[in-house]
């Protein structure tokens, strides 16, 4: 939505405009309320400074104008059951300030108050669902019908999606998946079912899996990727998640340290550095195999990255993201295991753990950065060697 383009539409659901902000508190938070319960498709916007008759600008006058700062406080203050996401800006148009009050579109209504707001006489009343059919609110003494709160809640509880969905939903709600041992499911280690839908589960299953500590020339047995490698023995085995009889995702989990940890095979990305001392240069792959961010393909130069043409190196960066559907799995499986799980080094590994890379964070440049401080400690005579 272009933020210059809102005072070409006309009044909806998702758009209501006032020519000043309200003198009253509890109208304001009555009008919030409707337009977050809407049945709108995307966020929704209160524009000050617009006349609604004509669509006509006007500068928004400053009498009872707020602020962020100032409408954070009042509704932290009015007892929401969940105080809606919001913002506001200011844009101008033929010289004119206009409001604009954000409303962002989320999962969580029904948005009610739990306690009553009075505001000189005006009582915006608790328990209440209001909302916005079209262009008109619900009034004050009314409610929502009970269709429309019924889909509210369904809409909350991820009812309205399909199966695949929910589950990326319920898989975050970590604290409600439920182990248990499945005797249904052949050559099945553990299980989970998530407790407020337990047609959704996740089998932990074996593939090859014996429980050793070390092979007949008394090594110790570790599965063949390169996160496998640990103080203990480790195997690489599937998982495979569904709802009811149907299968929504799989894949690999490896046991780790003799079944003291458990890890959900994470993402990886091969990082291509200098033998060159000081390490000044560092190449990482993209999500496209094996070519980097520089477009330089492995096969054809990468290999000779350094004027006196010494060969470089190559290791493997193991991560997952925070909030995304491995996160969540893992830390249903095993929270710890990016904190407490030793890895033990290989020929392709810089690092001895892997990494939880935070939401919204460029990834090449995060592996980049990790890289180049590793190589800095490993070549840093007077660093300790555990940091990795």
């Amino acid at each position: 939505m272009n933020i210059y383009d809102l005072i070409n539409y006309p009044e909806s659901d998702w758009l209501d405009f006032k020519s000043e902000w309200h003198d009253n508190i509890a109208n304001l938070i009555l009008d919030v309320l409707c337009l977050a319960n809407s049945d709108a498709d995307g966020d929704r916007y209160l524009v000050f400074g617009v006349n609604d008759k004509d669509h006509s600008q006007m500068c928004t006058p400053e009498n009872n104008r707020k602020n962020l700062e100032q409408i954070n406080d009042m509704f932290s203050k009015a007892n929401f059951n969940r105080v809606p996401t919001i913002n506001l800006q200011t844009i101008k148009i033929n010289d004119a300030e206009i409001d604009i009050f954000t409303i962002k579109k989320t999962k969580y209504r029904p948005y009610f108050l739990t306690k009553d707001y009075i505001f000189s006489k005006t009582i915006v009343r608790a328990g209440v669902v209001y909302t916005r059919n079209g262009a008109v609110n619900t009034s004050k003494i009314s409610t929502a019908s009970e269709n429309q709160i019924a889909d509210m809640w369904r809409e909350r509880f991820g009812l309205t999606l399909t199966p695949m969905d929910r589950l990326k939903i319920y898989i975050q709600d970590t604290g409600n998946w439920t182990r248990f041992s499945n005797p249904i499911v052949d050559d099945c280690v553990f299980s989970y079912y998530y407790a407020p839908f337990p047609e959704f589960t996740i089998d932990f299953k074996r593939e090859d899996f014996v429980d050793y500590a070390s092979d007949s020339f008394g090594n110790l047995k570790q599965s063949n990727k390169f996160w496998g490698h640990t103080i203990g023995s480790s195997v690489d085995s599937v998982y495979v998640v569904k709802y009811f009889s149907t299968i929504l995702a799989d894949g690999k989990y490896t046991v780790m340290d003799n079944h003291r940890h458990y890890l959900i095979n994470p993402h990886s990305r091969y990082v291509w550095y200098s033998s060159k001392k000081p390490i000044t240069e560092v190449h990482v792959e993209t999500e496209e195999d094996f070519v980097t961010d520089t477009g330089l393909y492995m096969n054809h130069g990468l290999e000779r990255i350094n004027d006196n043409n010494m060969y470089c190196n190559r290791a493997n960066v193991g991560y997952h993201v925070e909030g995304d559907f491995n996160n969540g799995l893992q830390k249903i499986l095993d929270k710890d295991v990016y904190n407490k799980c030793t890895f033990v080094s290989d020929d392709e590994q810089i690092t001895h753990k892997i990494y939880l890379i935070p939401k919204g964070v460029n990834i090449t440049e995060f592996v980049r950065a990790e890289t180049l401080r590793i190589l800095k400690l490993e070549n840093d005579p007077n660093s300790p060697k555990d940091i990795k």
